[in-house]
């Protein structure tokens, strides 16, 4: 095609040049026959051979000059025309970006002779071949980048896509006229409804009426401007029926062609359970479900103002009986058979109050009644009803069905001027009257004073005022017994000790605590030792001191002590793992449930765990094996073993296999231990042999004030 191309524009220029040759001769001819003409009037025979000579000179001349020149134009033509064909070809291969091929064709034309211009255009044509070759190349560049990116972009997108739809929160999209349009598959799966339907719906069907409006209030907000974000919490109906509780984030969607609001909300009905529960333990005996004795306080208090208030007459039953006796009779009887004593002592009085009475267990084998406007009639026969109700009762166990014992102790109020906690106290006194008057059977006794009891109000009176002092003028005052490493004798920490100052006499807190409880005030003390503890532990951060706090049960709230706890760690700049909240085996047994509760609250701040007095069970034997249960039920990091342990543990071969068989017990489930009251040289080299991590005692060091003292000794 590219040849027969070439050969028609060749053979149509050289038709052109014959033509032109053609008229050439013919205009000689013409030049001739005009000429002889001429000659025949004008000329002689001799001058007309002379001039034929030359007519016929002149005519071979240019008929040979006709030829060549037409031979020259040939071929002068045909090397154009082939130039002329090669460009127009290359012009072809330039619209098929074809560069190489173009520059392959152009750099065939090598004649300069030919044709400057032709030259010059050629070499523009390589020249512009290599550019939009580079061009080209660039241009492929960019766009396999753009492809790159967009591939890089897709991907992005679809994880963006992933990660909203399968997020563990309802997303969805709303517009101003409060239809979905958009709406995830974990919201899908809370609510039960399809996107593709609640596309139809309006928003306002996954909400409550109540909900609904405070939604809309915020929407209306947010549409208008006038708030970017609004944070709400919302109750659902899921998919099963259940209530979840729902914390939503609203805001506007900005670069959206049309107004839309995000709705972002996280299901945080396990959370709420949980606050729920520390709540309600915060106010509830796990064990038997009524209140405790930080709750039946403040019951307490409003009871007294009421009746204040109103010239009423209220009365407090205080009941106890006594487990420890059986647990001397029967060595079968387990701690399980006397909490479900209590249970059934809970549900039996819960039973028999009035709808306006209250019921409490305010310690381990004691329980309180508050009834509000009785008589002394009326106080009488409750009374004969509780005898009844609770002397029906037996206390089961593997070897025989025994009766319970039961002393009610009874008191009016107001009395004179005596506030809530006193009020407790009279009615405990009286049940211990009960219980000295009625040794074999229960018995009930109501609190009057008299010469013992009035000399003994007087103290709790005067011990209870000294205390508030005390708070007050800040008298209570931390003293640190060092703890120290049994392998290396370094210190590794310090149990904190309250002790209460006055007039430079220095109380140990066994003068005080007790009292502090039954009077409401333990917490208070509780909450001046820990802000001590951590103010003293910043001036030893460096060294990693551990320092061993003792609470009380009424300290132990989870949101009270994380927050606090909070405050100070960071107001102090200390590490948590700097300090062990520390409970005695009794409080652990009987709050398994808070304590779990309370470490969980803390782990985050990496405070740790120890149960103190461990393994004494002083009734039938002292030797509580069942104490090794709590390793299962609690999250311990460190237990005290008993003092009735390690005093006489040199002359003792069986406190020392159970010692032994301790440390082996708590080794296997991560738990360091701590020698309690270690007394002398013998004793600790003997639980250095059983593989006793830390000690304590008079031997080791004395509590001090002064924390370099107690590094000291």
């Amino acid at each position: 095609m590219e040849k027969k191309s070439k050969v028609s524009l060749t053979n149509f220029v050289l038709n052109k040049v014959d033509i032109i040759t053609s008229g050439l001769v013919f205009i000689c001819l013409l030049f001739l026959v005009i000429f002889t003409l001429g000659i025949n009037k004008q000329f002689s025979i001799q001058e007309i051979d002379n001039k034929l000579l030359i007519v016929s000179l002149l005519l071979f001349f240019s008929a040979t000059g006709g030829l060549l020149v037409r031979k020259i134009l040939r071929a002068r033509l045909i090397r154009l025309t082939s130039h002329l064909q090669t460009i127009n070809d290359a012009m072809s291969l330039f619209e098929a970006k074809r560069y190489e091929q173009v520059k392959e064709h152009l750099n065939s034309i090598t004649d300069v002779s030919i044709s400057e211009e032709m030259n010059h255009i050629a070499n523009q044509l390589k020249r512009l071949a290599s550019s939009m070759e580079t061009v080209d190349d660039l241009l492929a560049k960019r766009v396999r980048e753009k492809h790159s990116q967009s591939d890089d972009l897709r991907k992005q997108l679809d994880r963006v896509w992933h990660l909203i739809s399968s997020a563990q929160m309802l997303i969805l999209t709303v517009n101003s006229r409060e239809q979905v349009q958009f709406f995830n598959r974990y919201a899908e799966d809370i609510t039960g409804v399809p996107a593709s339907k609640m596309s139809m719906q309006g928003v306002g069907n996954l909400f409550s009426p109540r909900d609904w409006q405070e939604t809309q209030r915020y929407y209306e907000g947010l549409l208008s401007g006038q708030l970017k974000l609004a944070h709400q919490e919302t109750e659902i109906i899921d998919a099963d029926g259940q209530m979840r509780n729902i914390w939503w984030l609203h805001s506007m969607l900005d670069d959206t062609d049309e107004q839309l609001i995000l709705s972002v909300g996280h299901d945080v009905t396990e959370e709420k359970g949980v606050e729920k529960r520390v709540v309600w333990l915060a106010a509830h005996d796990p064990l038997t479900n009524v209140l405790n004795a930080n709750k039946f306080q403040e019951v307490l208090a409003d009871s007294l103002n009421n009746a204040e208030r109103y010239d009423k007459n209220n009365t407090i039953y205080y009941i106890h009986f006594d487990l420890p006796m059986y647990q001397r009779r029967d060595k079968k009887f387990t701690q399980q058979m006397a909490d479900e004593m209590r249970v059934t002592i809970a549900e039996t009085l819960q039973k028999i109050i009035r709808q306006t009475d209250t019921v409490a267990r305010i310690s381990e084998d004691d329980f309180v009644i508050i009834q509000p406007e009785t008589t002394d009639e009326s106080c009488k026969r409750f009374t004969e009803k509780l005898l009844e109700n609770l002397n029906s009762l037996s206390l089961i166990t593997p070897s025989e069905k025994l009766p319970v014992q039961f002393y009610i102790g009874i008191a009016d109020y107001p009395y004179q001027k005596s506030d809530a906690s006193e009020l407790l106290a009279f009615s405990q006194m009286a049940a211990i009257r009960a219980k000295n008057e009625n040794i074999q059977n229960s018995g009930f006794y109501k609190f009057e004073p008299n010469e013992h009891t009035s000399q003994e109000l007087k103290q709790r009176v005067f011990w209870k005022k000294r205390i508030q002092i005390a708070l007050k003028e800040n008298l209570f005052k931390v003293h640190y017994q060092p703890i120290i490493d049994l392998k290396d004798k370094k210190t590794i920490g310090f149990e904190a000790y309250v002790r209460l100052t006055d007039k430079g006499e220095i109380m140990p807190a066994i003068n005080f605590i007790e009292i502090a409880e039954k009077q409401g005030l333990i917490e208070e003390v509780d909450h001046v030792v820990i802000d001590q503890v951590v103010l003293k532990a910043e001036t030893v951060k460096r060294s990693k001191q551990i320092f061993f706090i003792n609470l009380s049960l009424a300290s132990l709230q989870p949101l009270k002590l994380l927050s606090e706890f909070k405050k100070l760690i960071e107001k102090n700049q200390v590490d948590g793992q700097h300090f062990v909240i520390e409970v005695s085996e009794k409080i652990a047994r009987q709050q398994v449930d808070t304590l779990n509760m309370l470490m969980s609250s803390l782990e985050p701040l990496s405070i740790r765990l120890s149960i103190d007095d461990f393994g004494f069970d002083g009734n039938v034997s002292k030797y509580g094996f069942s104490s090794f249960s709590l390793f299962d039920s609690l999250p311990i990091d460190f237990i005290k073993i008993n003092a009735a342990f390690t005093r006489e543990l040199h002359n003792n071969p069986h406190d020392q296999l159970f010692v032994k068989t301790l440390v082996e017990e708590a080794n296997a489930k991560g738990i360091k231990t701590i020698a309690e009251s270690v007394e002398n040289e013998m004793v600790m080299k003997i639980l250095e042999e059983f593989g006793v991590n830390y000690a304590q005692g008079f031997f080791i060091g004395h509590a001090e004030a002064n924390l370099q003292n107690a590094f000291m000794s």
